[in-house]
């Protein structure tokens, strides 16, 4: 009798593996030993609408990719799946949508410097796994939430991507049913800038951790605005971000302020399609001078003319 090697599976760069099948996989990836797929940068494997960029069914289960790894499906997809053994995902470029691995296998997924999730709305990696992220990880669905099954390190170079939708007043949420350890950073993406209000407010639970969460060495991370400000809240194992916006900011001249204040009023009314274009405008200055410099351009009749 003879025995079986490891098995492996070189995706070269500039390789497609494509599947346009329903419920197709572009790789599946079965053996009695333990399999190793290789996906080299520049290489893209995409599954089929229901189906998975890989399906994996073996004791040892080995992805390292480099490359793109999604379904037709997209943020909805399924792009990786485990049905048995112990898996283990290095990921050093790109993955776009939900992961699900065998529970009680012991199952890592380490996003590495460099590497990007956009994740669909769960990374599953059953009961005992471990999420590592020391790339970016991001919410590939818009403003929505996404739950990680296992635990959750994100390492001084990783950071998570907020999107805050200031027209719906909601951001992307991570809930980590696992302990959750944080360090690096968490960068907030302003989305419907034009929607802006003066004054603040509280978007709570954007990273919560059932197991418990420490993010004592995360820092806050978003394009510097002379408008517009966040603030992270730690609140017993609760990240929450508070928004604040002053379209008066101190720095500004007298005339300045009182523009800001009326441009300010006319946004707390709701605005209009020309208020709201010149506010995603205004908060995009990363400056009091160069605000200063815009509301003089808009000046007293600048204002007046936006309708309200």
């Amino acid at each position: 009798g003879g025995a079986s090697g490891v098995v492996t599976v070189n995706v070269r760069k500039g390789v497609s593996i494509t599947t346009t099948g329903a419920g197709a996989s572009a790789i599946y990836a079965f053996s009695s030993t333990d399999p190793i797929l290789n996906i080299e940068e520049g290489a893209s494997v995409l599954g089929g609408a229901g189906g998975h960029a890989a399906l994996l069914d073996s004791p040892i289960n080995l992805i390292n990719n480099s490359g793109t790894m999604s379904t037709m499906d997209g943020d909805a997809g399924m792009a990786i799946k485990s049905l048995s053994g112990d898996t283990t995902i290095a990921n050093y470029g790109t993955m776009l949508g939900s992961i699900a691995l065998k529970d009680g296998g012991t199952n890592l997924l380490h996003n590495l410097a460099g590497g990007t999730i956009q994740s669909g709305s769960s990374i599953d990696l059953g009961s005992v796994g471990h999420f590592r992220n020391d790339g970016i990880l991001g919410n590939a669905s818009g403003v929505g939430s996404v739950l990680i099954n296992g635990a959750f390190t994100q390492s001084a170079t990783g950071s998570i991507q907020i999107g805050v939708d200031h027209h719906s007043g909601r951001s992307d949420t991570f809930h980590i049913l696992g302990a959750a350890q944080l360090d690096g950073t968490l960068e907030i993406k302003t989305l419907n800038a034009g929607s802006v209000r003066p004054g603040s407010f509280k978007l709570g639970g954007v990273v919560s951790a059932v197991g418990g969460l420490a993010a004592q060495g995360m820092t806050l991370s978003t394009a510097r605005s002379a408008i517009l400000s966040y603030a992270l809240a730690d609140e017993g194992g609760v990240l929450s971000l508070v928004s604040t916006a002053n379209f008066a900011p101190e720095g500004l001249s007298d005339a300045g302020v009182e523009i800001g204040n009326a441009f300010g009023a006319i946004q707390d009314r709701g605005g209009s399609a020309l208020s709201r274009l010149l506010t995603a405008r205004l908060v995009g200055l990363d400056s009091t001078h160069k605000l200063e410099s815009a509301y003089k351009t808009l000046g007293a009749g600048g204002v007046t003319i936006v309708p309200r």
